[in-house]
Formats: structure tokens, C-alpha cells, sequence
């Protein structure tokens, strides 16, 4: 008999295609699973295209993604106020180049049209930009050269140079260029010509090889490379010009210069030479005026660039180590050693350049140690960043103060803004200054907002121009001293009784600001730090690393009424580094594994008369929690929280813990909220397996669970488009745990028929994740 009832005829028609994508399972490539090998604390080797976390799609880091250059940086200049980078590569990020790159300050971009080739060597000449390498610049007879006016492309003479272009520099009005090439403009010119404006001229008869490096010294043309004649005359890898004849600078070397520059008054030279007549010299070696001579023991591996900042030789190539110490490919040399430039680089540097007063290097490499770098990079007196990085060094705190996200910590640098230093705001699309920063090695670990100020503490002597030890004041335009210094780090601040309380490493542990020029203490002694401070029940509780206040015993965490101070005991066995409020109750995170005298990993609750764990806490340090939208988070260096992977960040949901996608990489020190996100601040560098450099924001909101196709809605409509997803290529599910009715950890064919037993046939509510 017929059935005209639509509630039984859809299901069973749906019933029987899931039946049939079943049966078709095993000749179809369903969506990839999660692969917990994925979630590494460190970029590894694993090859995870396709099998990361689906959450990971909400986690964003805090720089624009077009920054990453695709293949090698060999040239960097300045040029109308931009910093333009040249080389092999062709895309930054999802944005095609040709060689050329400008950097706005958020991004690269094309912005002359770029070249139909490699880009070597750029110089400006009578205030136009030069470029040489393999380039024609789409112009007739850019061939090897080019010349950009700011807005059009011309070639140099009417067909350039035969060959490769590897080096420039200016000499006695003229611009001279080195390379492969044995004519310029059909003029013979083997190997080194000049162009006077007008017309190309040669040099000599030139030399018999590849001219890589030139440079001026004492009035005179150097040029090095592969050569071993100069106007026909024995000149081993190294000439001088004196503006009529080729002469050699005496032994010269046993292989290739490939980079010069003056240091201190010297000719520098450098390469993969190991000796210069019977002197043994690794790599790089100074002119005496006479004879070349070694600098120090020098390098295992050549030198490939050369430049003079801060008053120190900076070298670049291939080496690993200099004056016999780790220094990978990038070193410094004060005059009298070699010393590493923080953690180098995993392949080789070509190019070094300072640009408004940053010291960049441009090359082959990836990584900075465990941070990658994509082919540029900038040195922010430490370690090397990124360009358009977000925040150079770790961040302590976060904080939304008028509007603006404020972070704080130990970094010396923000994106590529000057006067960060320990302090910057981000605007929404990049990280500016905070009326200055707070000096160098400035680190800023708290901060509040009290009668309308920031205030800010941590471990500076300095707030923009204002001295000021630990602890300073913003009113929105400028900084503020607040009476006498605090000698010690600042930890922790709130409000209490309408009195700004602060703690931290100082004797007298908990303080008082009076409001005007002093503070008074409201302890007897902590014999140990405060890490946090927190009101809750009317009293203040003050966490950290102290055993006893005053005479009394109180390990880790005690309150005050006002007058006096209690333990609450037995308490935490460990520091205790954050606290918040949340449900009512008082929670404390930290180094701890038992509260009350029970287990309690890291991490438990306080009723006002007993401790309590929170499920199976986490198993590793728990640094910071925030609460939002109703979810406590946690922040720390753990890689589970209950039976959950969720790498260093985690939320309880009063019940159960849950990850934030494959999680952050390293510890997570900051979190709050910021236009509907949870930005997390710390040390890491990657962020659900994306580039996050110590800030990420993560951008899932709510969903309704089983609600595939985002319509508000759980109905028919989000079974087919489930399968579509699934077997025919469709859109993904948004968020893709909407899809996880059976909260399995994959949306797949079980959450169809799942969905269906819900919708037809009485069985239980979607459980997602």
C-alpha cells in the first residue's frame, strides 16, 4: 500500500542513498581524519596537508599573511620611503610577484610591475632605482639591467648587458656594474663596465672571469669574484681601480670573493677563500694596506655578505660557526671577536641592510631557530623577527583598555614599529606605539585599569620619557611617575576597598597606593613573591610563592579582611601563579597538584570553605585563566587537560575540558577578550599549526549543534548537506563540529544516520563537541 506521508517517504529515500554512500565507502576518499602526530609542540616533519584539526580554521594570528616569501631575498634598498625587497621569489603569501617586493609596513605588494627575472643587485643612481641581475623589466633593451624612475621602467643604452648582472656601486659619478657579461650596450666590456648617464664604457680590458662584489676604498674601485686577471695582469680573485689601470692588492686569495665593504677604516673582504699567498685566512680577511690578514679564526663556511652597523661587522653565508663558536650564517664581529646574532638561520644569508636604523637580512632561509621567517627577517637587538610579525618576544599580559587591545611583556619590538618596547597597542591592523614604551629590556607583567588609567607594572625604569621604577601610570596621552619607585618586579594589581593594591617580588609583598606619591604596605612580610591578587568574598586573596605572612603559616595563598590576614588552609602545595572568579567560586591555577589535601593537577576551586579539583585538571603548568562568554579558559605549557589534547590552552565548560583546536606551541602567558575573540598571548609561534608570533585571536563563536548548513536550523536540509560534504565535494560544515552530532571527533556517515535517527526515528539530541 502507498504511503503519501512526506515525514516517512524523505527519510527512507535518505535512509537508502545513506545506505548506498555506506556501501560505496570503501572505493571513496572521504574527508581526512584528525591525525593526533599533527599536534607537535614544534613544526616537524610530518606531513599534515589536509589532516590538522578542523577547528584550527578559527585561530588567526594578529599579521597580515602576505608576508611570506616564496624563494630567496638577494637584494634589499630603499627607495621612496619603502623598503623594497628583490631575489628569485615570485609570491608573498597568496599575492603573485616578479621578483620584486614593496613593503608597506603590513604587507608586501607589486608596485613597479616587477621583472622577468632574477633580481641580484639594486642601488639607486641619480635618484632613480637601478636593478641588475637576469631582469628585462618588459621594456626593449632592459636586458640584464633596468631603471625605474618611481613610475616607469627604461633600459640602460638600448640593449644593456649580454649577461648576468652581479654587483654595483657608485664610483666617481659613475655607475659601475660587475658580472657575467662580456659586453654593455655591444661596447666590449669583459666582465666590469661603467655607465656615465648616457653610455656604457669598459674599464680596461676588465678580467677574465665573473666579477661578483665592488665596492670604493681610499679613493680607489675594488672588485672581487672568480677573476684571476685584471687588464690582463695576475690579480687572484681581487683587483683595485685607480681610475686608469687594473692593479693587484697583494697575494690576493686561493678561491672567490663574493662580498666587500669598509669596517673601521679597513678593506673587508669576503668568501670562500681559505688563504691569501702562504696566510691562512677562513672566509674573510682585512686589507692592512699591504696584505691581506685574517679576522680572528674566522668561518667554516663562506661569507656571502657584508655590512657595518651599530658599529659592528655583520656577516652573512653559510657558515655554522665563527671565530670557532655556533654562529649559524649570520655573525658579529666588534673588532676584536666573533660573537652569534642570537639564533641564526637554517640556510644561507645573501643580503644585509639597514633600513630606518633595522639591520635586515634577506637569503634561503625558513627558520630562526623555531621561528620561521620566510626569507626576510630584522633584528630586534636580541633575536631575529619576522617581517610583519606580530609581537617580537613573549607576551605577559593583555589587557582592553579605551577600546584598544594593550599587550605587554618582555619583547623589544612589535610588527615594525619603533618604541614597543615592553608595551604597544594594536589599532586593528597593526601594533603602534605606547607613548614610547617602556625602554630597553622594558618587560611589563600586569596590568589595570583604575579611576580611569592604565596602570602598568613589571620590570622597566622607564614609561615613555618619564623615570619610573616597576610601576607607571597612562592617562590615554602620556605617562606618569606614581611617587616612589617599587624596587622590585610588580606581579599583580587590583582594587580593594577603592585602593589600588599591588604585588610582587619587594619585601613588604602586598602595597597600597595612597593615591598620590606613596605606597603603604598591608603585610607583615611575605617571605616570597605574589604573583596575583584577586577580590573575592569581600576580601583580597593574594597567590604566589610566599609560605608564611608574617609569622604566620600560609602557604601559597592567603586573604585579608581589611585588617587581617588568614591562610586558607590546607591550601595549595604549590605556587600559585593566576586566579579569577567563576560560577561563584574562587579559582587558582598553578605549579600545584593537590588542594585541601586532595589531588587537584594544577588547577582548583575555592567555595569559600574548601578546595576542589576541576575534573582532571591539566598535566602541566597552568600559567593564566581568564573567563568569557561563560567558559573558563586556561593558559599554561600542558598538553592535556582532562583526557582532552589541547596543547597549552584549554576551556572548562563547568564539567568537562575542551581544546581550542590543535592548540598553541608553546606556553600561553596572556587572555583576554577582544571585539567577540579570545586573544591568547605568549610564547609561542605557531597557532593551530599557523604562524602566530606570541599572539593569536581565536574567532569560533557559538553554533547550534547539528546545524550543518549554518541556517539556524536542524532539519532534513543538514542531512543532505552533510553527505554533499562528505561524497560530493560540498561546502564544509562552519564550524565543522556543527556536524559532530555523535561527538565522535570526525564528522562522517555515522553523524548521518545519527541525524536521521534523531529527526525520524525518537533517537538522542546532537551531542557535539
Amino acid at each position: 500500500m502507498k504511503s503519501n506521508n512526506p515525514t516517512l517517504i524523505v527519510p527512507l529515500v535518505i535512509l537508502i542513498f545513506a545506505a548506498t554512500v555506506i556501501s560505496l565507502a570503501a572505493a571513496t576518499s572521504p574527508k581526512p581524519t584528525y591525525r593526533p602526530e599533527c599536534e607537535t609542540r614544534l613544526l616537524s616533519d610530518v606531513d599534515c596537508n589536509g589532516t590538522a584539526n578542523p577547528d584550527d580554521q578559527y585561530w588567526e594570528p594578529m599579521a597580515n599573511p602576505d608576508i611570506e616569501l616564496n624563494q630567496a631575498v638577494l637584494s634589499m634598498i630603499d627607495f621612496n620611503g619603502y623598503l623594497v625587497a628583490f631575489g628569485i621569489f615570485t609570491a608573498a603569501g597568496d599575492s603573485a610577484l616578479s621578483h620584486v617586493a614593496w613593503w608597506d609596513g603590513s604587507c608586501f605588494r607589486e608596485n613597479s610591475g616587477g621583472t622577468y627575472g632574477w633580481v641580484r643587485s639594486a642601488m639607486l643612481f641619480d635618484g632613480d632605482l637601478i636593478v641588475g641581475g637576469t631582469p628585462t623589466a618588459g621594456v626593449a633593451g632592459a636586458n640584464n639591467i633596468a631603471r625605474y624612475d618611481g613610475i616607469y621602467w627604461y633600459a640602460l643604452g638600448s640593449a644593456g648587458l649580454n649577461q648576468d648582472l652581479y654587483a654595483m656601486t657608485e664610483y666617481n659619478g659613475d655607475l659601475i656594474a660587475g658580472g657575467a657579461f662580456t659586453t654593455a650596450d655591444y661596447v666590449a666590456a669583459n666582465y666590469i663596465a661603467r655607465w656615465d648617464g648616457g653610455a656604457w664604457h669598459a674599464l680596461g680590458s676588465g678580467m677574465d672571469n665573473i666579477v661578483q662584489a665592488v665596492t670604493v676604498y681610499n679613493g680607489n674601485l675594488i672588485a672581487g669574484g672568480t677573476f684571476t686577471t685584471a687588464d690582463g695582469t695576475a690579480a687572484d680573485y681581487i683587483a683595485q681601480w685607480n681610475g686608469a689601470s687594473w692593479q693587484p692588492m697583494g697575494s690576493g686569495f686561493n678561491s672567490e670573493v663574493k662580498a666587500l665593504t669598509v669596517y673601521n677604516g679597513e678593506l673587508i673582504a669576503g668568501g670562500n677563500f681559505t688563504m691569501s699567498g702562504t696566510t691562512s685566512i677562513n672566509k674573510i680577511a682585512r686589507w692592512s694596506g699591504t696584505a691581506w690578514l685574517p679576522l680572528g679564526s674566522g668561518m667554516d663556511y663562506g661569507v656571502r655578505s657584508l655590512h657595518v652597523y651599530n658599529g659592528c661587522l655583520i656577516a652573512g653565508g653559510s657558515f655554522n660557526n665563527a671565530g670557532g663558536i655556533p654562529a649559524k650564517k649570520c655573525a658579529r664581529w666588534d673588532g676584536s671577536s666573533w660573537s652569534a646574532m642570537g639564533s641564526g638561520f637554517d640556510d644561507n644569508v645573501d643580503v644585509l641592510y639597514e633600513y630606518n636604523g633595522i639591520l635586515m637580512a634577506g637569503g634561503w632561509f625558513d627558520f630562526s631557530g623555531d621561528n620561521p621567517m620566510s626569507k626576510l627577517s630584522w633584528w630586534d637587538g636580541t633575536e631575529w623577527q619576522p617581517l610583519g610579525s606580530a609581537i617580537g618576544h613573549g607576551v605577559d599580559y593583555l589587557i582592553v583598555y579605551d577600546g584598544d587591545l594593550i599587550a605587554g611583556g618582555r619583547f623589544q619590538s612589535a610588527g615594525n614599529n619603533i618604541g614597543t618596547a615592553g608595551i604597544t597597542k594594536w589599532n586593528g591592523t597593526e601594533w603602534i606605539s605606547l607613548g614610547g614604551g617602556m625602554g630597553t629590556n622594558g618587560d611589563v607583567e600586569v596590568m589595570l585599569e583604575y579611576n580611569g588609567d592604565l596602570i602598568v607594572g613589571g620590570n622597566f625604569g622607564m614609561a615613555g620619557e618619564t623615570n619610573c621604577t616597576n610601576i607607571a601610570r597612562w592617562d590615554g596621552s602620556g605617562w606618569y611617575s606614581m611617587g616612589y619607585d617599587l624596587y622590585d618586579d610588580v606581579r599583580a594589581l587590583t582594587e580593594f576597598n577603592g585602593q589600588l593594591i599591588a604585588g610582587g617580588d619587594f619585601n613588604q609583598g602586598v602595597l597600597a597606593w595612597d593615591g598620590a606619591t606613596s605606597w603603604q604596605s598591608v603585610t607583615d612580610g611575605i617571605y616570597g613573591g605574589v604573583s596575583d591578587l584577586i577580590v573575592f568574598n569581600e576580601e583580597l586573596i593574594a597567590g604566589g610563592y610566599f609560605t608564611n605572612i608574617g609569622p604566620d603559616w600560609a602557604s601559597y595563598i592567603a586573604r585579608w579582611d581589611g585588617a587581617d590576614w588568614r591562610s586558607m588552609e590546607p591550601g595549595p602545595d604549590n605556587d600559585v601563579l593566576d586566579m579569577v572568579i567563576y560560577n561563584g567560586d574562587l579559582i587558582a591555577a598553578g605549579y600545584f597538584t593537590e588542594a585541601g589535601g586532595f589531588p587537584a593537577n594544577h588547577i582548583a576551586r575555592w567555595d569559600g570553605s574548601n578546595w576542589y579539583a576541576l575534573g582532571e585538571g591539566t598535566d602541566g603548568v597552568i600559567e593564566e585563566l581568564a573567563v568569557i562568554d561563560g567558559y573558563l579558559i586556561a593558559g599554561g605549557y600542558f598538553d592535556m587537560a582532562g583526557e582532552v589534547p589541547a596543547h597549552n590552552i584549554a576551556q572548562w565548560d563547568g564539567l568537562t575540558w575542551q581544546p581550542f583546536g590543535s592548540g598553541v606551541n608553546l606556553d600561553t602567558w596572556a587572555l583576554t577578550e577582544y571585539h567577540g575573540n579570545i586573544i591568547a598571548g605568549g610564547w609561542f609561534n605557531t597557532a593551530g599549526n599557523k604562524e602566530a608570533f606570541h599572539i593569536a585571536a581565536w574567532t569560533k563563536s557559538g553554533y547550534v549543534c547539528g546545524d550543518a548548513n549554518g541556517n539556524g536550523t536542524v532539519n532534513i536540509l543538514d542531512v543532505t548537506y552533510l553527505i554533499s560534504y562528505l561524497y560530493k565535494g560540498g561546502p564544509a560544515p562552519d564550524p565543522i563540529n556543527s556536524a559532530d552530532v555523535n561527538s565522535s571527533g570526525n564528522a562522517n556517515i555515522l553523524d548521518v544516520t545519527y541525524l536521521i535517527s534523531y529527526l525520524y526515528k525518537g533517537g538522542p539530541a546532537p551531542d557535539c563537541p
